[in-house]
């Protein structure tokens, strides 16, 4: 009788469990977002008319564009599914679950290169079945491909954990790549350098850096020539209005405006996305924009005025109002916008606890607040429970790995101070430096939405693996 070693039967279970959940999710829960539609019109530019553009395909206008509300890169990957399987999504979606799974296999493959050990169950779980990655092949999202280009970054930076030489030319690639999926990815870039600043010697940290930038340099330089010569922002604006009549406008004072009280994905949403298409009469503002009585009518002043040119971009006069009131509560309210404003968005960023990220997560009733579930009687809590019982168990669990993930950073960084763990502090500082660096930035705009920090909750659960081997390995 053929023996199976006890690892490879555990690799397969694991494997199994990955696949069986993710194509479930695909094939009853698939989704396709507002994003997905802007997506689609980049794809069909891409493959139609040779341009990147958010005009309506049939039209051959191609008003240049950047590349849907990120790079170009995930919108060329769907033109070539379209190109080969037609207009579905249903490839893409196998795509990015096979590029997981990929990703996954490669990084257990370089745990057991340099390593010299194999992954625990504890470890196989964080990598195949961790509530943070779950369930995002389902959406036509960017989310999926990156985490997976965080999980395979990581594979190429283990030797380099381990004393070894790095491979410069994959390592340039990997950040070019990330950065045309989505922008954010170059918030890798300093950690990246101070890991190699730490690991190699002066002389092998300079001409690294320079291989490095070099490659990133050559592969990014075409497309942003292509924007300065189409007259775009070498960096793309927070874009609003993207399917208005007369093309994406930017709102400078309504954005501004946003982001001196929105603490909350949930508040810039409901105050933002009725501008994509110009229903002004759909915006939905926070009781916490006021920041008095004065200022509350005056609001909705504007706001009625807003109502009058539905599917136009916002006038420049009624945006300069708006300009005028981000500026009075900068200047007035200072302390609360720039200390503990910030300080919201984090605890919002990291622990909002009804966020589902991957996973299907929307109460039957899309209009469940706080004040409506508390005033809800015995009997119909519980028949709250049983309606969104599986929405809410998701809820939970993916808030509560949030917070062990955050627990296990904090005791991996307090341990790494009292016991000899020299080789693992590089790394802990470099997913620091990403954790504090994203974080951070994004505190300072709008964007709250947990599912932004996915690399950085990733970058967590990889410290707690290599924590684990290091420990194993004494």
């Amino acid at each position: 009788m053929i023996k199976i070693n006890k690892y490879y039967l555990n690799l397969i279970f694991f494997s199994f469990i990955f696949l069986s959940l993710n194509l479930i999710f695909i094939f009853l829960y698939p989704s396709a977002s507002g994003d997905a539609y802007t997506i689609k019109l980049v794809a069909k530019n891409i493959l139609d008319n040779f341009c990147i553009s958010l005009s309506i395909p049939e039209s051959g206008e191609c008003k240049a564009h950047w590349g849907s509300n990120q790079g170009p890169g995930y919108p060329l990957i769907i033109a070539y599914s379209f190109y080969f399987f037609g207009e579905n999504f249903l490839p893409i979606r196998i795509f990015q679950l096979v590029f997981h799974m990929f990703s996954i296999f490669l990084l257990i493959l370089q745990i057991k290169k340099f390593y010299k050990i194999k992954p625990q169950n504890i470890i196989l779980i964080i990598l195949f079945i961790s509530p943070i990655t779950m369930g995002w092949h389902r959406s036509i999202l960017t989310e999926s491909i990156n985490f997976s280009l965080v999980l395979i970054l990581t594979s190429i930076l283990i030797p380099l954990f381990n004393g070894k030489n790095i491979n410069s030319i994959l390592l340039g690639l990997i950040i070019t790549f990330g950065f045309y999926i989505r922008y954010d990815f170059v918030f890798f870039i300093a950690p990246i350098a101070l890991l190699l600043f730490l690991k190699l010697t002066f002389k092998n940290f300079i001409l690294t850096s320079i291989k490095i930038s070099l490659i990133s340099t050559i592969l990014v330089a075409p497309y942003l020539y292509r924007n300065y010569k189409v007259g775009l922002d070498i960096i793309p604006p927070t874009q609003i209005g993207l399917h208005l009549e007369e093309g994406p406008s930017s709102p400078i004072g309504y954005i501004d405006w946003v982001t001196t009280w929105s603490s909350t994905n949930y508040m810039y949403a409901n105050a933002l996305y009725p501008l994509d298409y110009g229903n002004y009469n759909e915006i939905k503002i926070s009781k916490k924009a006021y920041f008095n009585e004065k200022q509350e009518k005056e609001i909705l002043k504007f706001l009625n005025s807003l109502k009058k040119h539905n599917g136009k971009p916002i006038p420049e006069e009624i945006d300069q109002k708006f300009k005028d009131l981000a500026k009075y509560n900068r200047e007035n309210y200072s302390f609360y916008v720039y200390i503990l404003l910030p300080a919201k968005r984090i605890i919002a960023l990291w622990l909002n606890p009804v966020t589902s990220l991957g996973f299907p997560g929307s109460f039957n009733n899309t209009n469940i607040t706080y004040d409506y579930l508390i005033n809800l009687d015995f009997l119909d809590k519980i028949n709250f429970l049983k309606d969104n019982f599986f929405v809410l168990v998701t809820k939970i669990i993916n808030f509560l790995y949030r917070m062990f993930l955050l627990f296990g950073l904090g005791y991996i960084i307090y341990y790494s101070f009292y016991q000899n763990m020299n080789k693992l502090k590089p790394i802990i500082y470099f997913a620091s430096s990403h954790i504090l660096l994203k974080s951070v930035f994004l505190s300072f705009t709008f964007y709250t939405a947990t599912r932004h920090i996915i690399p950085s909750a990733i970058l967590i659960e990889i410290l707690i693996i290599l924590f684990l081997l290091e420990n194993k390995t004494k």
